[in-house]
């Protein structure tokens, strides 16, 4: 019964999901919108993201950028250990660390994430290093880290933990003298082999390990205006610095609802007889701190509509 309730959960958020990114279809989104710069923007493009699951300690790997752990150093550690059911959380952690570059501003940066506290109480485990591999001072603006047992033991009647981070930080480029925005969330659950009880024949669950750790980048500064909807509440449309270069062109990306879309190219949305074909540009409006979005059905029998500015 449990398994089948759970079944019509997913199936049930799978479908509303699908009618959430099929809902825009059904309009004709062409317009032209007044932007105006905001600065209360979140992170958005993700840089760095690993996941990996097993039934003990041995069928888990480093992550593809670790810098601190090798598949050999680990894989020593495995054969050495009759005990992959029982362990420190300690051998986790190292397996989500990782170091990542990415262009931010006018400068490459390297993001690095070393647990030094192993588990972490805080959200001390992020560095940013400029080009010279010196560090950038960080302001913490979230930390949300909860920490469970920190050895665990998956045979049978066993017990495992949980643990969990989220942290958000923002650093200035020196160079251009804007601020962006960095956070990166992990997870780790460890839960103990059981028998399934309310099954006839006691079946045994098998213990799971699970492990992921995610880190996104974005600029706080975006544009937005209002997008009107025939016969529905307007929606905001927001521009976002994708290329984390600090100025709005259209090599950046539209957010529209939950949906990312491309400027200057042609994109469909929807499916059949809803499908519909645009192009969005951008261009800077009469004053410097204004944009104009435009957004053109490109598709048989489409037209520009009447919401222009």
């Amino acid at each position: 019964m449990t398994q089948r309730i759970c079944f019509l959960l997913a199936l049930s958020i799978f479908f509303s999901a699908l009618v959430g990114c099929d809902d825009l279809s059904k309009h004709d989104l062409s317009s032209q919108i007044l932007l105006e710069l905001k600065t209360d923007g979140s992170t958005y493009l993700k840089i760095y993201e690993f996941t990996d699951r097993g039934k003990d300690l041995s069928e888990l790997k480093p992550g593809p950028k670790s810098s601190s752990v090798t598949v050999s150093d680990l894989l020593r550690k495995m054969f050495t250990s009759s005990k992959t059911y029982v362990f420190d959380l300690s051998d986790l952690y190292v397996l989500l660390e990782f170091a990542e570059a990415s262009r931010v501003g006018e400068a490459n940066y390297i993001f690095k994430v070393n647990f030094i506290e192993n588990p972490p109480y805080r959200f001390n485990y992020l560095q940013v290093l400029n080009d010279q591999r010196e560090e950038v001072p960080l302001t913490i603006l979230e930390d949300d880290t909860k920490t469970g047992l920190e050895r665990v033991n998956l045979h049978k009647d066993g017990y495992g933990t949980r643990h969990h981070g989220y942290g958000l930080a923002s650093f200035t480029e020196p160079i251009s003298n804007r601020k962006y925005l960095i956070d990166i969330e992990y997870d780790i659950e460890c839960t103990p082999m059981k028998n399934e009880e309310d099954d006839i024949d006691g079946y045994e669950i098998p213990a799971s390990i699970k492990i992921s750790i995610e880190a996104k980048l974005g600029n706080p500064h975006y544009l937005a205006g209002t997008l009107p909807l025939k016969g529905k509440k307007p929606i905001e449309a927001q521009v976002l610095d994708w290329d984390l270069d600090g100025v709005f062109t259209n090599t950046d990306r539209v957010r529209i609802g939950e949906q990312i879309f491309p400027l200057n190219e042609h994109f469909k949305i929807g499916r059949g007889k809803k499908e519909k074909e645009y192009m969005i540009t951008l261009a800077p409006g009469e004053t410097g701190e204004e944009y104009v979005l435009t957004i053109e059905r490109i598709d048989e029998g489409g037209v520009l509509s009447q919401n222009k500015l």
